[in-house]
């Protein structure tokens, strides 16, 4: 049936102008489907089984070549997945690992500032800078891999005139 719905597909606009072109066609399909003819059965049996025999070598020649192909894509594309993951993930994990060292100097410096500044009876926040080797590390890194798009600094904000001026400075 499926073969019949490929062909009828195909030249159905050349030969649907044929008299009484669907009645046959309704015809042909019962002829197919029914159990009391059995046609489909006979049209297996005496026209495809033996050109599938006549061949079958090729067509097992054509699936084992088939088969050795997508074996061989499979593998070209497992390598370079597993290379790009490697890469990628070494870069993560290096910008992980200097984020988090960024951030433990930072508390410690500034934890270390405040207890000096309220000694000293100063109370102003810490400013500290990020560690000099971690960023190193991070440049290195970032040269193997794909650059990351330039952060543009939030402009300041500007001084707003007029009827909501009042509501902004409130605000503040």
């Amino acid at each position: 049936i499926a073969a019949f719905t490929f062909a009828e597909y195909t030249v159905e606009f050349f030969i649907s102008w044929l008299p009484f072109y669907y009645e046959t066609k309704v015809l042909f399909v019962i002829y197919l489907v029914s159990g009391n003819f059995k046609g489909a059965h006979y049209l297996y049996s005496e026209f495809v089984v033996p050109t599938l025999a006549r061949h079958e070598e090729e067509l097992d020649k054509a699936l084992a070549d088939l088969k050795d192909l997508s074996k061989a894509k499979f593998s070209s594309l497992a390598a370079r997945a597993m290379s790009w993951g490697q890469t990628k993930g070494q870069a993560l994990i290096v910008q992980a690992h200097t984020a988090l060292l960024d951030q433990i100097a930072k508390r410690q410096q500034a934890a270390l500032l405040a207890a000096l500044n309220t000694e000293e009876g100063e109370a102003q926040p810490a400013v500290v800078p990020p560690a000099p080797k971690a960023r190193a590390v991070v440049e290195e890194v970032s040269e193997t891999a794909e650059p990351e798009p330039e952060r543009e600094e939030p402009a300041e904000k500007e001084e707003v005139i007029g009827p909501a001026a009042g509501l902004r400075n409130r605000k503040k």
